[in-house]
């Protein structure tokens, strides 16, 4: 019997893509609040551009929540991407 060979390619990026996802979507139930790091990721843009695109605009700001003037900022998960939405149905 002559032995098979067997080539795989792994697309890395899309395999991140999909953990991910899947992890986003046992983990979103549960969030109250989320990071800006955390919302430029899922939205996959660099820090400047979401705060030139979201973070200037009120619909997005009043959902800011930080513990002292120094803290880092959290954002209430619903709402905020509830405003994003809105914001980017505008372009």
């Amino acid at each position: 019997m002559i032995p098979a060979v067997v080539e795989v390619q792994v697309n890395q990026e899309y395999i991140d893509q999909r953990v991910d996802a899947k992890i986003d979507e046992f983990v979103r139930p549960q969030m109250i609040l989320c990071s800006l790091n955390r919302l430029c990721k899922m939205y996959d843009m660099s820090m400047n551009t979401f705060k030139d695109n979201f973070l200037h605009d009120p619909r997005v700001l009043i959902h800011e929540r930080t513990k002292s003037s120094q803290g880092k900022r959290r954002f209430l998960y619903e709402p905020t991407i509830a405003a994003i939405k809105e914001i980017m149905d505008e372009w």
